[in-house]
């Protein structure tokens, strides 16, 4: 497997993001996995910083704007969980802080915001 991890890589079929693989330029789509069988799927590790980053800005298109606490309730949601661990919310968390950061998330007052919202 590690082969043909190093193979597609060198060639180019797909990127290593941190632990994840993904193929190039494909549009990252958040996944509910409330119908997944395998319980390793479902553990919180298993979701690409990319995909929590969809995730929330799918949150805010939607809504306009939301609290920390809302964005983190939306996005375990959008994932299948019908309650937040610990764990899950500290990687929303920092997703938040990192994409703020990055300025692609913006404040407003209490809310957090699309930058493009924030006007």
């Amino acid at each position: 497997m590690d082969r043909a991890v190093a193979a597609a890589l060198n060639a180019q079929k797909i990127e290593r993001r941190g632990d994840f693989l993904l193929r190039p330029g494909a549009v990252v789509v958040p996944r509910d996995r409330s119908k997944v069988s395998s319980l390793s799927l479902r553990r919180p590790e298993m979701i690409c910083p990319d995909e929590i980053n969809a995730a929330l800005r799918s949150v805010l298109r939607d809504s306009f704007g939301a609290t920390q606490d809302e964005l983190i309730q939306s996005c375990s949601r959008i994932f299948g969980y019908a309650a937040t661990s610990t764990q899950l919310r500290t990687m929303v968390l920092n997703r938040i802080d990192a994409m703020s950061q990055e300025q692609s998330l913006a404040t407003q007052g209490d809310l957090i915001v699309l930058p493009q919202q924030s006007h």
